[in-house]
């Protein structure tokens, strides 16, 4: 997994109002400007943020693009995601 890269991908949702609104109507056609492997591409559209911080992306990164993308109002969603091992 090049964890840089899915990095960049949650720090470019995040501090670009574009990329996340692309995100949100098309995913596959954002990702596709990144070099990603089909299962970081899976991982992102699927917010699988579980996966991501077990394979060493950064959980606040991932916590601050989860609230960019998805809301504040999601938080019990993300954090229900965290504390669930992951394959579960």
């Amino acid at each position: 997994m090049s964890i840089h890269t899915v990095e960049k991908v949650l720090w470019d949702l995040m501090a670009m109002p574009h990329k996340k609104e692309a995100f949100s109507s098309a995913p596959d056609a954002l990702l596709s400007e990144y070099q990603l492997a089909d299962d970081e591409k899976d991982l992102l559209k699927d917010w699988d943020v579980r996966v991501m911080t077990d394979r060493g992306v950064s959980p606040m990164l991932t916590m601050i693009s989860w609230m960019a993308v998805r809301g504040q109002d999601e938080m019990p969603e993300y954090m229900r995601r965290m504390n669930t091992p992951a394959g579960q």
